[in-house]
């Protein structure tokens, strides 16, 4: 299935506490080439997300303690550019509207295809590649004009610099009376007026 190839960069965090769906699910990812981490509770699936980052969170809504709702709720704040999936087979409309409130992107309901789940996911997975290549853009565009005005402040620091040599000299030299110029200019070269007509 060529949709996979577009999760093969993409770490997935999966939660369900049917070990049946746990191990197909980590079998078919596994098998195209996808990253995937299963767990059976919402809690052990927060500790995974204390050790790493993932870009896809799938949770069942029906667990074992935290439930898959009140997960994404703690899951929010630490990970809000992480695509968040629920899945259930009791999905009602008060789940599913509080889910959509907290900010979870699709729900799937149980028991789903492989090509309804790809079907769901995938337009997520290309939204958060467009808002990244955006924001690659944006910070390189930024980025830009800040090098080139580094670059001119540097060569204004040079010119600035030869410019405040000259105008020392320039003071230096205006400084002298001419007969002192002359004296000075025939002391450094060893050479005294004195010395030739004596």
């Amino acid at each position: 299935m060529n949709q996979f190839l577009k999760l093969k960069k993409l770490k997935t965090l999966f939660i369900d506490d049917d070990v049946v769906i746990r191990e197909i699910m980590q079998t078919l990812f596994t098998k195209k080439g996808c990253l995937i981490k299963a767990f059976e509770t919402a809690e052990e699936g927060l500790q995974a997300l204390e050790r790493e980052r993932f870009d896809i969170i799938i949770s069942d809504f029906q667990l074992p303690g935290i439930n898959g709702v009140e997960f994404f709720k703690r899951v929010m704040v630490s990970h809000p550019d992480t695509i968040k999936i629920l899945i259930s087979g009791y999905g009602n409309e008060c789940t599913l509207s509080e889910a959509f409130e907290i900010g979870v992107h699709a729900f799937i309901k149980k028991p789903f295809s492989l090509t309804a789940f790809i079907e769901k996911l995938l337009p997520h997975v290309e939204k958060r590649h467009d808002r990244k290549s955006q924001n690659n853009e944006r910070a390189s565009s930024e980025a830009e004009p800040k090098n080139q005005n580094q670059a001119q402040a540097a060569g204004n620091n040079i010119n600035g610099s030869r410019i405040s040599k000259a105008m020392l000299a320039i003071n230096l030299l205006s400084c002298c009376p001419s007969n002192s110029k002359k004296k000075t200019a025939t002391s450094v070269n060893g050479y005294s007026p004195t010395q030739a007509t004596a």
